[in-house]
């Protein structure tokens, strides 16, 4: 798919939104809670809570390493109780999971191998948890630094953030083998939203969605300047 050409704003919209169909077919194809996800995609990251900061491989480099030196897992709680303590939870922060093992994949980003309870399990499979939330540091340049917890959440800070079900798919590399019929008539369904061949496998896939999430945010970003004619308002870089 061409995502270099006239920027109008109807464009901009039908590329969102074919981004947004590829998003919502991933995350349907799969309901097993994950046993590893995605906590940050490559490339530039925003949230409704710190600026817009820049995931990359020098950057997942570091937070893998401070992970090592940490020497223990990292707790994923529920909606950040860890942090809350007794105004929310009475002193108690129960863990959903334990992030094991981190590492760096250049197509699907800094991706995190997690040890679920089974409660956390039994509530992300049931849907009544969709998505996770990291904790982080960032350096003085807005790089990611350092991954201190997560959460469990239904209100995540992160933009554009996957339902934790997609995860298992963009995170596995044997996804694609493993899979049954079904699944892999959904992959098909994917690759044809994306402008994908039938015979497109999941590294072309996962690339196309994340260079459509790239590109039209950039798009948008373009336009919004087109239409401040110059001026520097905030959030518009």
């Amino acid at each position: 798919m061409d995502w270099v050409d006239d920027m109008d704003g109807e464009n901009v919209k039908n590329k969102l939104r074919v981004v947004s169909q590829a998003r919502a077919l991933l995350a349907d194809s799969q309901t097993e809670a994950p046993g590893e996800i995605v906590l940050f995609p490559p490339g530039r990251v925003t949230t409704t809570k710190t600026a817009p900061f820049m995931v990359d491989e020098p950057a997942a480099r570091r937070v893998i390493a401070s992970f090592s030196r940490l020497g223990r897992d990292i707790v994923i709680d529920y909606d950040h109780a860890t942090f809350l303590g007794e105004a929310r939870y009475l002193g108690a922060a129960p863990a959903a999971g334990w992030i094991r093992g981190l590492r760096w994949d250049p197509a699907a980003g800094l991706l995190a191998r997690v040890d679920w309870t089974a409660r956390a399990k039994g509530l992300i499979e049931a849907r009544e948890y969709r998505y996770h939330s990291p904790a982080m540091f960032l350096d003085e340049a807005d790089r990611l630094q350092e991954i201190v917890a997560g959460a469990l959440t239904n209100n995540p800070a992160t933009h554009d953030a996957l339902p934790l079900v997609a995860s298992r798919i963009l995170a596995s590399r044997e996804a694609e083998e493993a899979a049954g019929e079904n699944k892999g008539d959904r992959m098909q369904a994917i690759a044809q939203v994306l402008g994908l061949g039938p015979e497109a496998g999941l590294d072309a896939i996962l690339a196309a969605v994340n260079e459509g999430i790239r590109n039209a945010q950039k798009m948008v970003a373009e336009e919004m300047t087109k239409v401040a004619g110059g001026l520097k308002i905030p959030g518009l870089g």
